[in-house]
């Protein structure tokens, strides 16, 4: 049987998840700026590899203007606790409107590490891996 702080940490870690995928459709920086430790990894596939928060924040504000919408649907969570760390995943699908161009979907795995950071959960490194795709991607979104 789980202890109370064990379940109040996994629906930390949850509603840090849902923080990154609603701060990426808002874009509201501030917010998925909080989510991660400075020195964060990132891996995502079609993409490539990030060495720090601000890279893929930069990646995303230049790349995300595009976009008229996005809402990225995470389902699914699986977190794992030992102490002040965890890892997580969760089934991703991510609908992509362009504000010149047909829509498209991408559904994958978003994969965390997460470390508690001055009491708060925040991800070490995470990856973004694509399992399918419906649509044709942007050519800015495929760079």
């Amino acid at each position: 049987m789980s202890s109370r702080g064990d379940l109040e940490d996994r629906l930390a870690v949850e509603d840090l998840i849902v923080r990154y995928a609603h701060a990426m459709d808002s874009q509201d920086w501030d917010t998925f700026r909080s989510c991660f430790q400075a020195d964060a990894r990132t891996t995502m596939d079609l993409v490539g590899e990030f060495e720090s928060s601000e890279a893929v924040l930069d990646l995303y504000r230049t790349r995300f203007t595009i976009f008229a919408a996005l809402q990225h649907f995470v389902s699914n969570v699986v977190v794992r606790l030992d102490g002040d760390r965890a890892t997580a995943q969760t089934y991703f699908v991510s609908h992509h409107v362009p504000k010149d161009g047909d829509p498209y979907t991408h559904g994958g795995t978003f994969d965390f590490d997460v470390v508690r950071d001055a009491g708060e959960w925040r991800f070490s490194s995470h990856m973004i891996r694509i399992q399918w795709s419906s649509g044709v991607r942007s050519p800015v979104d495929q760079r």
